[in-house]
């Protein structure tokens, strides 16, 4: 089930993806997706049948498909119809999982238990995938933070479950390498110029 309206997450869409006049900008620096549901993990597969002399597998946990359908319905909506991300990006993800009721109330613990936050991060990254939000998860070059807390024990912990899940475009990086390719390459011409004009040469 989704608990964030269509239109709280379109007034989210339209705040993390900014328009220059009636022209969306292709490429946001910033996207931030909040999903309300049950993070489920991706995890081992179990063998269903054969269809056309081919082995069939589907996921062994029955929570995934529902936390995926919550992930793909929240960045279709912030998403809109703008392009998906491309090149290298950094991604934050914080996971709100229930507090188990003999779990301390009155002071902050840690769910340092199943499910692992590596395969909730897996399920959710193809889910990202499948809403077309990033080009391609190999763009991922960096989790700035990826952890699983408990409601209102976090500062990025949501009030009940889900995941907070904010994806930034590395910029500048294409313009760095042909700025250091320039730098190179004047480099090269300078020690030519040094080379073929020094005393005796010509």
């Amino acid at each position: 089930m989704i608990a964030v309206g269509r239109t709280e997450m379109a007034a989210q869409a339209g705040e993390l993806f900014p328009t220059l006049g009636s022209q969306p900008i292709a490429t946001p620096t910033v996207v931030r997706i909040i999903v309300h549901g049950n993070p489920a993990p991706q995890g081992s597969k179990k063998f269903v049948g054969m269809v056309n002399g081919h082995g069939m597998m589907a996921e062994s946990s029955k929570k995934v498909k529902p936390w995926r359908q919550d992930v793909v319905a929240a960045a279709l909506a912030v998403r809109g119809s703008n392009p998906p991300l491309d090149g290298a990006l950094t991604v934050r993800m914080v996971f709100t999982l229930p507090k188990p009721k003999s779990a301390p109330k009155r002071r902050r613990s840690w769910p340092n238990r199943a499910p692992d936050v590596s395969k909730l991060a897996r399920s959710t990254e193809d889910a990202l995938t499948t809403a077309g939000i990033w080009a391609d998860d190999a763009g991922v070059v960096e989790y700035a933070r990826l952890a699983k807390v408990f409601p209102g024990e976090d500062a990025e912990a949501l009030e009940s479950s889900g995941v907070m899940i904010e994806i930034r475009t590395i910029t500048g990086c294409n313009h760095e390498r042909r700025r250091q390719s320039s730098i190179e390459e004047y480099a090269i011409h300078r020690d030519h110029r040094r080379h073929t004009d020094a005393p005796g040469r010509g």
